[in-house]
């Protein structure tokens, strides 16, 4: 239900992007192109975070895209790119909320559906509230006490919870490795950019002062 929700509103996101590209056209050509193409990758990122019901990760990327137009120099073209950059902000966090609520309900019901609450339910509330937090380690060792605590007290009937619980744990530190590996991906290539660069005007300062040296 929750991406159903969002598909929509993040299409016209895309489609508003693409309009104030069209009309900017012809202002672009005075921005920095590297804060601005970066910030416009980093917000469609974000809005493939959104689509993959990844709220963190959507979140971090939305503050980095700010971060970016707010080094843009032309006026207009950050104005539209700042806002572009509130909207998918709001979406995210409508998001955020609507995970917030989904969690309480799942574990209300857990709750009321629980004639005891032991002391593995509690764990695995522990594993949710770790797993919100990113915390993966926390939230497998919380998974294994659980199992280990109804095992120890004969509580029956919660092997499928808990083992969507740590696959679910599993997927995202999956999928946070994944964003991991590509940030020092492109870190890395914007090192070897500048330092190419770099190389570039050393050499031609040579070239210049070797010219000057020859001149008459």
């Amino acid at each position: 239900m929750l991406r159903a929700a969002l598909v929509p509103s993040l299409l016209l996101l895309r489609a508003h992007s693409f309009a104030l590209i069209a009309v900017r056209h012809a202002r672009l050509v005075v921005v920095r192109g590297s804060d601005l193409d970066e910030g416009d990758a980093l917000l469609a990122e974000a809005v493939g975070a959104l689509q993959d019901l990844r709220v963190a990760v959507a979140s971090e990327r939305v503050e980095r895209a700010r971060d970016c137009y707010a080094r843009v120099a032309d006026a207009p073209t950050r104005a539209d790119r700042e806002d572009l950059a509130r909207s998918v902000d709001t979406q995210v966090q409508r998001l955020l909320e609507r995970t917030r609520a989904a969690r309480s309900d799942a574990l209300a019901a857990q709750r009321a559906a629980t004639t005891t609450d032991t002391a593995g339910d509690g764990l695995m509330r522990d594993a949710v509230s770790a797993l919100a937090r990113q915390d993966y380690a926390a939230a497998r060792a919380a998974v294994d006490d659980a199992r280990k605590s109804f095992a120890r007290d004969g509580v029956v009937g919660r092997e499928a919870a808990l083992g969507n619980l740590y696959a679910s744990i599993n997927v995202e530190q999956e999928r946070a490795a994944r964003d991991e590996a590509r940030r020092e991906q492109e870190r890395s290539e914007r090192e070897q950019e500048l330092l190419r660069r770099g190389k570039a005007l050393v050499a031609e300062q040579r070239i210049t002062a070797d010219a000057e040296r020859r001149a008459p």
